[in-house]
């Protein structure tokens, strides 16, 4: 099941979509439990817990399980949004936010305003538009 389809799949409670992701992929790289287990340093039966939603993944082992699951890039925001919404903390953000009150500020008026998804989208393109026009004038 590809990233979007799980994202996007209704029947699945939010904290089960981080552990359906990774059990994806753990078996797209032909990994056992076990040995994913190992190469976390967990026990396979906490990795089970994971994969069917019965635990959450320790946030000090999230870098290490990008890197185990090899995921690329591309996908590591999708990772971490799985990860924010088992966890109800996205963890890749939280030191930014403590650093930069107006980014706080920022989404506190979003959520005020209730923006839908595509109206901040929409401010994302916006922002990406300028920061292209600043770089090619540069």
């Amino acid at each position: 099941m590809k990233p979007s389809e799980i994202w996007k799949n209704k029947q699945y409670k939010n904290k089960d979509k981080f552990g359906i992701y990774v059990k994806n992929r753990r078996k797209e790289l032909g990994l056992t439990i076990k040995d994913f287990a190992e190469k976390l340093n967990l026990s396979p039966a906490y990795i089970c817990d994971i994969e069917n939603g019965k635990r959450l993944a320790p946030l000090g082992c999230l870098d290490k399980i990008v890197s185990t699951l090899k995921i690329e890039e591309n996908e590591v925001n999708f990772f971490y949004d799985l990860v924010g919404c088992s966890h109800s903390n996205w963890q890749d953000l939280n030191e930014y936010f403590a650093k930069n009150p107006n980014a706080r500020e920022f989404f506190r008026l979003a959520q005020k305003q209730d923006l839908s998804d595509e109206e901040v989208a929409n401010l994302i393109l916006s922002m990406r538009t300028k920061i292209d026009e600043q770089e090619n004038e540069a």
